[in-house]
């Protein structure tokens, strides 16, 4: 890896980590498409973000469990149908065309944009019901699971505003989607072991998004108190939608 490009992810794993800090979710979003917008494969863009969101996600969510932020009526059928969708994910990401991959990818991400955009310039705060009905949590556990390993990024920002509408007090929605998320993660990573190889996974990324998550953290969560979370959210939210917008005019060009 050359200078240039350590640089560049360096600014894409502060960025992500910085918006994950602040917002609690978004981190593999905003990474995944700043790599991919920057020339990486997605292969080895989400196989890179899953790996290295491992260490993240089981520190976080024992932290929720610990804090009693977790619900296990929401937890347990997350995690089993998030796992499942994952693992579809990851196969349809390695066994499908380059060249099919990246428009699908840039197209979940514009949406996912929109829906963020939205979310954040309405910023209106939903009534939480305490009853969560499972069969509801099947069909979000497997389109997030799908979403976030196919295109590298999408399990918190796909499950936390749906649960947080129909689910309990904001806590234990996050507590419990971060302590899924781990779980996902990891059956992700290790599908991508097994698919692409272990030695064919781009540790030098790993290892720059490790060490700037690390580094970054306590920088973030100061930031999520000095900044606006609903003017960053519309920030990123335009951010996501204009690179994948490039990312889709690009295609169609030619390049």
């Amino acid at each position: 890896m050359n200078t240039l490009s350590c640089f560049n992810i360096i600014l894409i794993g502060s960025l992500a980590q910085l918006v994950g800090g602040t917002f609690g979710m978004g981190y593999g979003m905003t990474s995944s498409t700043l790599l991919i917008a920057a020339g990486f494969f997605p292969v080895l863009v989400s196989a890179s973000i899953h790996t290295a969101e491992v260490f993240n996600s089981l520190a976080s969510g024992c932290s929720h469990l610990l804090m009693g932020n977790v619900r296990r009526d929401i937890f347990w059928p997350l995690t089993f149908f998030g796992v499942t969708g994952g693992v579809i994910g990851a196969i349809g990401l390695v066994s499908l065309p380059m060249l099919m991959v990246r428009p699908v990818i840039a197209l979940i991400f514009l949406l996912l944009g929109v829906v963020l955009l939205v979310k954040f310039i309405k910023n209106k705060k939903q009534l939480l019901k305490e009853k969560v009905v499972a069969r509801k949590i099947t069909p979000l556990g497997l389109v997030a699971g799908f979403v976030d390993a196919f295109s590298g990024g999408g399990w918190g920002p796909i499950c936390t505003p749906v649960l947080m509408i129909n689910g309990s007090e904001p806590r234990k929605v996050i507590g419990s989607v971060k302590l899924a998320e781990f779980f996902v993660t990891t059956i992700i990573t290790i599908t991508f072991f097994v698919l692409i190889g272990w030695q064919n996974i781009p540790w030098d990324i790993v290892v720059i998004l490790v060490c700037v998550g690390v580094v970054m953290a306590p920088l973030s969560a100061w930031f999520s108190k000095k900044v606006s979370p609903r003017f960053l959210g519309i920030l990123i939210g335009v951010m996501i939608i204009t690179l994948n917008i490039g990312v889709l005019l690009s295609m169609l060009g030619g390049d």
